[in-house]
């Protein structure tokens, strides 16, 4: 299954200019991946590079289409679901990506408890790991 910029609204809550994925692709139910192509005028960019929270909001994101993509599995016309980052855990980044670079974040759902998600994330820029953590995501049923 693969979705384009103009197919992403339908799996997640934001919107221009807060969208940090350029499209998703799943195999597997409980695991897709995204891609982001850092341009200059990324609200997380700063002096080339694309920040700590960019990256933390690219794979909270890419949590977000997981579960959206599962929600449309369910329902053809479920809206997505709107979800809350509740926390970060062992969060590590090895380098900012650069203008210019597309970054590709693959999360796995680790466990579902009620309205909490637990999702691993893993960001690269080509073969490069630059960031790995983990996310509790909550989501309301709005």
């Amino acid at each position: 299954m693969q979705f384009d910029k103009e197919d992403i609204v339908r799996l997640i809550p934001q919107r221009e200019p807060m969208v940090m994925i350029d499209s998703v692709s799943a195999e597997e139910t409980d695991r897709c991946t995204t891609t982001l192509t850092i341009t200059a005028d990324n609200l997380f960019v700063r002096k080339g590079r694309f920040m700590e929270a960019g990256l933390v909001e690219n794979a909270a994101q890419s949590a977000a289409a997981l579960v959206g993509l599962q929600g449309m599995l369910q329902a053809a016309d479920a809206t997505p679901k709107i979800g809350f980052i509740g926390e970060v855990k062992d969060f590590h980044i090895f380098r900012l990506p650069e203008t210019g670079d597309q970054i590709q974040t693959t999360v796995s759902i680790v466990a579902v408890v009620d309205a909490v998600t637990l999702v691993e994330c893993q960001t690269f820029v080509q073969k490069e790991q630059i960031a790995t953590g983990r996310l509790k995501v909550f989501l309301t049923n709005e």
